[in-house]
């Protein structure tokens, strides 16, 4: 690994779906068959041809010349950790797991940080509260009650 981690949480391993990995790890067979024996094997689904850790500013760097080529919209390679964010909560993930995949060091960053984002989620917790207290009458029907002053 280049550089040191910020914090005990920087390092870690994230869970990636099995489509995601095959595409990550497609060019790794063609990389060791190149590199031969100066390819390093270290298990990574995200490195270098070589096999070593992959260089942050390079991954940088890299990322923004693809954005330039391809003539979207400019985004910076760690929007899309906020969009992953973003996305697994609206979705339903737990917040300590999100939390864990973002390395935070306490849920309360992550839900500081991304629970404005999913409205809904008040909507969705309305819904399940109410159909767990009486499920006869359980609707998808929500209503926003402002709590009465002291």
């Amino acid at each position: 690994m280049p550089t040191a981690p910020k914090t005990k949480t920087s390092r870690r391993s994230v869970s990636l779906d099995a489509a995601r990995v095959s595409v990550l790890r497609r060019r790794q067979p063609a990389w060791k068959l190149f590199r031969g024996a100066g390819y390093r094997d270290s298990d990574l689904v995200f490195a270098r041809p070589d096999g070593r850790w992959p260089d942050p500013d390079a991954v940088g760097h890299r990322f923004a010349y693809f954005v330039r080529k391809l003539s979207v919209k400019p985004i910076r390679l760690h929007d899309l950790r906020h969009t992953h964010a973003s996305i697994a909560l609206a979705v339903g993930v737990h917040p300590k797991v999100v939390q864990e995949r973002l390395g935070h060091s306490s849920i309360q960053i992550t839900l500081d940080r991304y629970s404005h984002l999913v409205p809904s989620m008040q909507d969705d917790a309305a819904a399940r509260i109410g159909a767990l207290i009486n499920p006869s009458r359980a609707s998808d029907d929500t209503t926003t009650a402002t709590d009465h002053p002291d």
